[in-house]
C-alpha cells in the first residue's frame, strides 16, 4: 500500500510541475501550453483525490484538504476557461498566470502547514 501511495505522489507531483511549464509553454505557445495545463490540472485534481482516498485511515488535516481541493478546482476552472477562450480565438494568458501562480501557491501551502 506504501508503494501505491508513493507512486501517485510522484503522479501527484510531476502534475504540478506540468502546470507550471504548461504556463512557460503558453507564453511561446499559447494552445499546447494551456492544453498541458488543462490535462496537468485535471489530473492533479484527480490524483489528489485518490491519494486522500488512500491515506484516509492514517489520519489527516481535513480543514488543509478542503482548503487545498477548493484551489484545486479553482485552478481547474481557471485553466479550462483559459483553454476556451483560446478555442474562440480569445487568449487571456492573465487566467493561464494565475492558475500557475495558484499552483505554486497549493504546492508551498502542502510544505508548509503541518
Amino acid at each position: 500500500m506504501e508503494l501505491l501511495v508513493t507512486i501517485f505522489w510522484v503522479c501527484h507531483l510531476i502534475a504540478t510541475g506540468t502546470i507550471v511549464l504548461g504556463w512557460i509553454v503558453s507564453l511561446f505557445r499559447d494552445r499546447i501550453g494551456v492544453a498541458m495545463m488543462a490535462w496537468a490540472a485535471r489530473s492533479q485534481l484527480l490524483i489528489g483525490l485518490i491519494l486522500m482516498n488512500l491515506t484516509f485511515a492514517h489520519g489527516m488535516n481535513f480543514f488543509k484538504i478542503i482548503v487545498k481541493i477548493a484551489l484545486a478546482i479553482v485552478v481547474v476552472g481557471l485553466v479550462e476557461m483559459a483553454n476556451a477562450r483560446l478555442k474562440k480565438a480569445q487568449p487571456a494568458p492573465v487566467l493561464a498566470v494565475v492558475a500557475a501562480v495558484l499552483t505554486i501557491g497549493i504546492a508551498t501551502l502542502s510544505l508548509l502547514w503541518h
